[in-house]
């Protein structure tokens, strides 16, 4: 059910967002790929941001079981190191967060000319998750 470099989220009870943040090791270049998807089989509605220094890249509603949305970055995005970028999950149009259980898939890659690398591994970063609650 989950894939790789996937996690579940799922807004609270009392409207509390579920966030994913990706923290930047370095400054550069990052292109995001991201695909949230619903996967509770009751799914109604759910809402989905991607916030980036508190400017809104990306948001969109899931309606029904299975709804899947995906957000990829035609050109990239500079990112300086320790800043964060954020992947939400709220309730949606229907402001319950009943059977809102849904799966991010976050790629985030630095790109490769921008910077002295020290191996290749420095290249991708599967999400780095610290999970947080906003209110």
């Amino acid at each position: 059910m989950f894939t790789a470099n996937g996690v579940a989220m799922h807004p609270g009870n009392d409207g509390r967002f579920s966030v994913v943040r990706f923290t930047a090791p370095k400054d550069g270049n990052y292109v995001l790929d991201t695909t949230f998807t619903h996967i509770h089989s009751c799914a109604l509605h759910s809402g989905v941001y991607i916030v980036y220094n508190n400017l809104t890249l990306w948001e969109i509603g899931l309606a029904g079981p299975g709804d899947s949305k995906s957000f990829k970055t035609t050109d990239s995005i500079t990112v300086r190191a320790n800043e964060p970028i954020d992947f939400i999950v709220g309730v949606g149009l229907d402001n319950s967060f009943a059977c809102d259980m849904t799966l991010a898939r976050v790629d985030i890659h630095l790109l490769e000319n921008q910077i002295e690398l020290l191996d290749q591994s420095d290249l991708y970063w599967p999400v780095l998750l610290i999970i947080a609650e906003v209110k």
